[in-house]
This record gives structure tokens, C-alpha cells and sequence, in this order.
């Protein structure tokens, strides 16, 4: 669990009950975004690295990976000057999104910065992994939804799938559903309604 402070703290699951385990201070010096792991989506397992991993993003633009066995820190990862909103991963990568509107693809194996998205005008609030596809879809304050295919990520050639303009909605988080995730689920703020966007009517989807 993330804090304000930039401290970890370490739950353990006992059925329902948690557990404090411990606190792992000193790593961040800025409010944690987010924390994702490997072990998160729904790819098939041939995706997974063999080592379980996580990775905690915070405001001040860095990154830091961690095995899951242990809380042994594998590296750091930083982006001078921005601030991420939230974290994704999956096989060797990870997947951040900023303040500035670009999304950024770390390699965990070399901790390099593989790839960088201008995505949005202005802040992306959330992003989510298709289950089965290389697919990536990020909202915005812009009130735009963006879908991303990341098939030839590794030649850094991203294609725009499709861009959907939601009119006088700030957007702050999305989601893949529906069977095989063919739709996108959209929540925006001051609204207790839910969109959808029907993949049928994505092209490319």
C-alpha cells in the first residue's frame, strides 16, 4: 500500500483478515500514484516473467521495481520533472501515464525507457491493458479516450487505433470489458453514469 509520504507499507492476507507486515521507507520522497504487478491481467501465463514483480510510481516521476518474494528492490526509474497518475504491467514491461498527457513503456529487464506517447493534451488519469491483445486504452482531462495498439513495440512504431471524444466530460478512469474485453467502460468525474464504447463500432477492435 502506497501513502502520501512516499512510504510502502506491507500487508498480509489471512482470509479476510490483513495483517501489517512491515513498512519500507526512504525509496520515495514524493506521494505514491500507484502500484501494479505482473501478476495483475488476465494474459495468458506465457506472458509473465519468471520472476513475479511489482512496480510503484509516484508523483515525482519515478518509477521503482521490486520482486514480490522478499521486497527486494531490482532498480529505479525516472522521468526528470513529471509527475505519473497511475501504473501498468505486463510480461517485461511497464506502462506509466503522467500530468503532461504522454505515456511512458519501461523495460524491467535492462530498466531502460523503451518507448514514450504523446497521448493526450492534457492529463491522463487512468489507462488499462486489453485481457488477450496488445492493446492499450488511456483517458484524459481532454475528455478524449485513446486506443493503442503496441504490437510492434519493440521497432517503437505505436499505432493509434482509435479516438473517441466524450464532450464536456473529464475522464478519470477506463477499463477492457465485456466478453474477451471487446468494450471500453468509461467513468468520468461528477457523474454516477458509466459509458461504454462498443468495440464493434472501433475500428481495428
Amino acid at each position: 500500500v502506497g501513502s502520501s509520504t512516499g512510504a510502502l507499507h506491507v500487508l498480509e492476507c489471512e482470509g479476510f483478515r490483513m495483517v501489517y507486515v512491515q513498512a519500507m521507507e526512504g525509496h520515495h520522497s514524493k506521494p505514491i500514484a500507484d502500484i501494479a504487478s505482473t501478476h495483475e491481467t488476465d494474459m495468458a501465463e506465457l506472458t509473465y516473467p519468471a520472476e513475479e514483480l511489482f512496480a510503484v510510481a509516484d508523483e515525482g516521476g519515478s518509477v521503482s521495481v521490486w520482486t514480490a518474494k522478499g521486497f527486494e528492490a531490482r532498480g529505479r526509474l525516472e522521468v526528470p520533472g513529471e509527475c505519473f497518475t497511475c501504473v501498468k504491467m505486463r510480461g517485461a514491461n511497464i506502462y506509466t501515464a503522467s500530468l503532461s498527457g504522454r505515456v511512458y513503456i519501461f523495460d524491467t529487464d535492462f530498466l531502460v525507457l523503451k518507448c514514450e506517447i504523446q497521448a493526450h493534451a492534457r492529463a491522463i488519469l487512468a489507462i488499462a491493458l486489453h485481457p488477450s491483445q496488445p492493446w492499450l486504452t488511456s483517458v484524459s482531462e481532454d475528455t478524449f479516450v485513446n486506443i493503442w495498439n503496441l504490437e510492434n513495440l519493440n521497432t517503437n512504431e505505436i499505432e493509434a487505433l482509435a479516438s473517441k471524444d466524450l464532450a464536456d466530460r473529464m475522464l478519470c478512469g477506463t477499463a477492457f470489458v465485456g466478453e474477451g474485453g471487446k468494450d471500453i467502460a468509461i467513468v468520468h468525474y461528477d457523474s454516477e453514469s458509466i459509458s461504454i464504447l462498443p468495440g464493434d463500432k472501433v475500428p481495428g477492435m
